[in-house]
């Protein structure tokens, strides 16, 4: 008999959230609010210049590349590194490393990290 009743409960509360669920969508409140979406950076590029990474900054000076990037992505600190430099591991995705050649000149397509 309890396990008839636990059953019961079970589907009970699975039909009062399809009610529930059916419900909201009616009435149009599913819409998310902009604070409710997390941005992370695509692997192998992104469709928003704001996260990168950015190609395009390859044979250009890095301060250029870097006045490129400060435009698109607000929330990032860029850093000028040698490009034969060791650099640290860790993941930061508000850190962009800018690698440049002994002329300034970026040899590789900087990105999040």
């Amino acid at each position: 008999m309890a396990v008839l009743s636990s059953i019961l409960f079970s589907v009970a509360i699975l039909l009062f959230g399809v009610i529930v669920g059916t419900a909201v969508l009616r009435n149009g409140s599913h819409e998310t609010s902009e604070s409710m979406l997390m941005s992370q950076p695509m692997v192998g590029g992104s469709a928003s210049k704001r996260q990168g990474p950015w190609p395009e900054c390859i044979g250009k000076s890095g301060a250029d590349c870097i006045t490129m990037i400060e435009a698109y992505a607000q929330d990032v600190r860029t850093l000028i590194v040698p490009a034969d430099s060791m650099v640290t591991m860790d993941f930061s995705p508000s850190r962009v490393r800018v690698f440049v050649d002994e002329n300034g000149i970026v040899q590789r397509s900087p990105s999040r990290g």
